[in-house]
Order: structure tokens, then C-alpha cells, then sequence
């Protein structure tokens, strides 16, 4: 399947005015001679995923035009080769009809291959359409339409724009207008990934069984692609990565991934391998203000207002192929660690009381687990109206402290003594 190179429109960067937009992978010249008068000026060559329905003047990998002069009862394929819209001699283009013979015919000089409309099997006022579709092949690839009807295709130019093709991606790369748009929650970094991959080559990239893998950043979770982008990808959750199918013609390609960044701590280490490499991008942070960023891929920060919500942006350098984009996030909300770290030194505590409560006896032990406990349960309980503000800092502090006391005496009239 061909890959479309038709492009979703990007919200962030458009409501941030964000200069966002992906160069184009080629300035393609209007074709010249019989085939520029053929076509017309808003086709779209890279339109439509080929097998998707019709939509505007495309049928699949087709371009439909109406062709000056021809009877409504026929219609004409076109096939141009590349950027130069070069018109293709002696292309092969297939006419397909289910359960009927195939049609075949190369093209002439100018590209052209002329068809009559096939008609109903049935002379019945109810019968179907027609239906059919078109195929025209090239350096071992196919380039076909949705399925066609003859009123859509009668006296009409279906333009097929064909290329070259070659396995290297040289001519891949993430362009600018690839972003990242993050909302920071507790104990996860909540993303939207957009990412901006154009085919800057004159000739169709074909990608291979294994197709092209753009990793995820590492550590990434509960990862999902977009609508569009599933359309032209899977995703590989084991590795964490979008998977690119099919032959990649020359323009850009707009892929969009969800996914989340657990963290424990203040701090997230975002890590992600480029096998591409990447053009200036953009990092958007979402009601963040404390957050900050760091990182050798790090050039400039500012902060916009979007719809009363507050957006940290950072620019971030290119990163050559192979290599990895790094950035650190600190700051990040997350739980306090002091109550956790009060249960693992009470642990102990409780650990070593229960070594010498052996030693000293189990009525001597009993005791004074009493006592511990007591006082256990009274600073917990102090820590718990802390923590609530039930209570200000002065007599926190007092309590806390005549607590403290009566546990050290407690404490140490427990250990053995010697001699």
C-alpha cells in the first residue's frame, strides 16, 4: 500500500503559532507539454490512501479531471513519472472488474491509455454499477484506485504520479513541525507525540517487510496511535514503537502517538533514539510552572498563554541519525518520601526491639511493647494531624519533641545490660 502523504492539521502549533510547518520534501515544477494542460491545478498526486473511497478529486492513488474532448462512453489513464510530472511510456495499466477478464494496455508516448466504460452484466433497470478499479504498475510497484464507477470516471483523466523506487532512507528524516505536547499529573508524564517524517528523495522509498521503526521514548506506557496514523502503522508495544508499513513517496507524512512516562521521584530522564535523526522540534508543557528542563538538546525556552492555560515551550537543537534526544525534567509533583521513610525507620526500630526483647525475656519484652507502641501510635497519630494541619508548627515541634524523649528513654532502658 502506498503510503498517503496527505497531512493532518496540527492544533498545537497552530493555535500557539508555532511555526510548525514541514518543509516540502521537493518544489515540484507543473508538468510540462500535452500532460500540463491535462491536469488540473488543484491535483493532488499524494492524495487518498490507495483502497480508501473518493475523496474530492481523488479516487485512491487516482487523480480524477475531466479530459477535453473525450466521449462520455470513455476515459483516460494517465501515468507521470516523478517530481518533473515526466508523462510515462509503456507503463503497464490494469483495468479490474470482479469476475470478468482483466483488461491491459501500456502506455503511449504521452502516458495515455484509453478505456471504454465496462457495462452492467445485467440489462436490468436495478442492476449494479460497474464497479472496476485501476492499476498501473512501475518499477515493480502498484499503484492503484479505489473502486470506480463509470459515472464518476465517464469522459474523465484518472492521473496516476508514479516513481522510481529505492530501499534507502537517506532521504527520511523528522522535519520540523515534529512536537511533543506533555501534561504533567502525579507520578506521570501524560504525552501527545506528533512527528513530521518527509521523504525529501525523488524516488519511493520501499521500506521492507520489517518497515521503518520510529522508537518511542524509553520507559513509555500505555502507548496508542491516532486514527490516521493507524491507517499507515501498527504499534509494536513490546519495543514501544510506531512501525511505518508500506512504500513511502516523496512528501511529507504526519504521525501522531499517546503514551505515558511513569517517574518516582522529582525527576524524569526522557530518553528517545532517533534512527532518523530530527530537525528543530518543539516541547509544549502543559500548567506546569515549577518544572524545568535541562539538557544538551535544550535552546530556548518561553512561556504563552493558551485558552487561560499557561504553556512552558522549549526549543530543542537537531539531533543527528542514531543518535538520542536527552532532557531531564525536575521539579515534577510527586508524593512526599518522609512518610514512607518514617515506616522503614519504625520497621527497624520494631526490628530491634525484637532482638533484645528475646534476649531480656518474654515478660520484659511484653512490657515494653506495650510502652513502643504506645508511643508508636502517638507519633503517628502526631504525624497524621501534621500532615492535615490540624495542628501549627510551634506545637508540632513541642509534642513531636517530648515524644522523641520518652521514646529514647524507652529505648534505651531496653537494651541489656552487661558485666
Amino acid at each position: 500500500m502506498l503510503l498517503s502523504t496527505r497531512s493532518p492539521p496540527q492544533p498545537l502549533a497552530t493555535a500557539l503559532a508555532i511555526d510548525a510547518t514541514a518543509a516540502s520534501a521537493a518544489d515540484e515544477p507543473p508538468p510540462a507539454g500535452d500532460a500540463a494542460t491535462a491536469m488540473d491545478a488543484g491535483d493532488d498526486p499524494h492524495a487518498g490512501v490507495p483502497g480508501a473511497p473518493p475523496l474530492g478529486g481523488t479516487a485512491g492513488a487516482a487523480t480524477l479531471s475531466v479530459a477535453e474532448g473525450l466521449a462520455l462512453d470513455r476515459f483516460e489513464a494517465l501515468a507521470l513519472l516523478g517530481a518533473a510530472r515526466t508523462p510515462l511510456a509503456g507503463a503497464k495499466v490494469t483495468l479490474s472488474r470482479l469476475g470478468e477478464p482483466e483488461l491491459t494496455q501500456p502506455t503511449d508516448t504521452q502516458g495515455r491509455a484509453f478505456f471504454r466504460l465496462p457495462r452492467a452484466t445485467s440489462a436490468s433497470k436495478d442492476a449494479a454499477p460497474a464497479t472496476f478499479t485501476l492499476q498501473v504498475m512501475h518499477d515493480g510497484h502498484s499503484y492503484r484506485s479505489a473502486t470506480l464507477t463509470p459515472a464518476q470516471v465517464g469522459g474523465k483523466r484518472a492521473t496516476f504520479v508514479v516513481y522510481d523506487r529505492t530501499t534507502s532512507r537517506e532521504s527520511l528524516e523528522l522535519a520540523p513541525g515534529t512536537h511533543v505536547l506533555a501534561q504533567v499529573s502525579e507520578g506521570r508524564l501524560s504525552c501527545t507525540h506528533i512527528l513530521v517524517l518527509v521523504n525529501r528523495g525523488p524516488r519511493l522509498v520501499d521500506l521492507g517487510a520489517g518497515g521503518l521503526v520510529v522508537p518511542l521514548p524509553t520507559g513509555a506506557l500505555r502507548a496508542a496511535l491516532s486514527e490516521e496514523t493507524e491507517r499507515v502503522a501498527r504499534l509494536d508495544e513490546r519495543a514501544a514503537a510506531i512501525v511505518l508499513r508500506g512504500p513511502l513517496p516523496p512528501g511529507q507524512l504526519v504521525l501522531q502517538a499517546s503514551y505515558e512516562l511513569p517517574y518516582d521521584g522529582a525527576t524524569l530522564e526522557f530518553r528517545q533514539h532517533l534512527p532518523l535523526g530530527s530537525a528543530r522540534s518543539l516541547l509544549a508543557l502543559a500548567e506546569a510552572p515549577g518544572v524545568e528542563l535541562s539538557g544538551p538538546n535544550l535552546e530556548m525556552r518561553e512561556v504563552r498563554r493558551h485558552q487561560g492555560v499557561a504553556m512552558q515551550l522549549f526549543s530543542l537543537s537537531p539531533v543527528a541519525r542514531g543518535k538520542q534526544l536527552e532532557l531531564t525534567l525536575r521539579n515534577l509533583p510527586h508524593r512526599a518520601e518522609w512518610p514512607r521513610q518514617l515506616v522503614l525507620g519504625l520497621t527497624v526500630l520494631i526490628a530491634l526491639w525484637a532482638t533484645a526483647g528475646i534476649i531480656q525475656g518474654r515478660r520484659h519484652a511484653a512490657r515494653r511493647a506495650a510502652q513502643r507502641e504506645t508511643l508508636l501510635n502517638a507519633l503517628a497519630a502526631l504525624e497524621r494531624r501534621q500532615a492535615s494541619g490540624a495542628i501549627d508548627a510551634s506545637a508540632y515541634a513541642a509534642e513531636r519533641a517530648a515524644l522523641i524523649a520518652q521514646a529514647r528513654l524507652v529505648w534505651d532502658t531496653a537494651l541489656p545490660t552487661t558485666g
